[in-house]
């Protein structure tokens, strides 16, 4: 027992100095900004389109988006943005495309290395594109409007990064800046609900999906307020479909299970001081699935946003709620 002890005051203020080291090289390439509040104008063209590949011919159905507004607070742990497209911005060429209603909501809760992320949105009013029949039949009209298309979408997602030193915040919600150089192998798992309907076409498709993704994002900081990012995340789910219509007054009802492919790229550049930051990327997420799918498309989502925002001292009654529950949760929520 004596020499246990021994043992122990010998190697404890090396084990004190490598945390102290770890702590010190954490801030040296993350640098958190806990004590402010974030507010967040996005500007992008955010809109999910679907490719339809079939026997006779091939065309994309698209919503007429041009550009949608994003309002974003962020404060430690808790990102919150609601995006809508409002009519100033909306629908220029309705006469050709029809007009295209959207909302969404989306949740972000940080804790540790954990990124919990939650999401709800819906779409009506969409048009097909490229319509490109591999049998030739005469064109009515440049596009064929689709009113009363309603899509709706509640998705969430449980991420992980394995690298301390990564801060995926500086990407995501700016609550952080990456002052050094690194990268992360990132692991979630998606799930999902979507429901497509046409009470014209009389049909109703309901489909929910879990998908398993690893991939890897990288931060290159090009000076003290300058960083470019880069990162790739595939992964592979199953779907789990149903699709009823109606033929001569009658409901039928289809089922099928099939796996879907998924991939998430993304790009960025940003700028980031005390105060200020703002920036610009460009997303691409595709869902590929498979010929014989009771869906019969593939779905692409594409984004190219532009963002400024600015950070200023919490108000003190926000500042004591986030310290309450922080004090409440048996996590350590602003821990990186």
């Amino acid at each position: 027992m004596i020499r246990f002890h021994l043992l122990f005051l010998v190697l404890l203020p090396a084990f004190v100095q490598a945390q102290e080291n770890s702590i010190f090289d954490s801030y040296r390439y993350i640098e958190k900004m806990d004590h402010t509040l974030n507010i967040k104008l996005e500007l992008d063209n955010e809109g999910e389109s679907f490719l339809y590949t079939q026997k006779n011919n091939r065309y994309n159905i698209e919503p007429n988006i041009n550009t949608r507004v994003a309002i974003s607070t962020n404060y430690r742990f808790l990102s919150l943005k609601i995006g809508f497209v409002p009519k100033a911005f909306a629908n220029i060429d309705a006469d050709k495309k029809g007009e295209t209603k959207m909302f969404k909501i989306q949740a972000d809760i940080f804790v540790k290395n954990w990124i919990q992320n939650f999401e709800y949105m819906k779409v009506q009013g969409y048009y097909i594109k490229d319509f490109n029949p591999i049998i030739p039949i005469p064109p009515m009209n440049d596009f064929v409007i689709l009113p009363e298309l309603k899509t709706l979408s509640i998705s969430g997602s449980t991420s992980y990064k394995y690298n301390d030193y990564f801060s995926l915040k500086s990407i995501l919600n700016q609550t952080e800046i990456q002052r050094k150089s690194t990268g992360s192998t990132i692991s979630s798992l998606e799930y999902g609900y979507f429901k497509m309907s046409d009470k014209t076409q009389n049909f109703d498709l309901r489909s929910f999906d879990l998908v398993l993704n690893t991939g890897f994002v990288y931060t290159h900081v090009i000076n003290h307020k300058l960083y470019a990012s880069l990162g790739g995340i595939p992964g592979l789910g199953i779907e789990f479909n149903k699709l009823e219509t109606e033929v001569e007054d009658k409901k039928v009802t289809t089922k099928d299970n099939n796996f879907v492919f998924h991939l998430n790229a993304q790009m960025g550049l940003g700028y980031n001081s005390k105060s200020f930051y703002a920036g610009s990327y460009l997303k691409g997420i595709v869902a590929a699935r498979g010929k014989e799918s009771l869906v019969g498309f593939n779905t692409f989502r594409g984004v190219f946003q532009i963002y400024v925002g600015y950070r200023f001292k919490a108000p003190k009654f926000m500042k004591d709620g986030f310290d309450w529950m922080e004090d409440q949760s048996p996590v350590q929520l602003s821990a990186n």
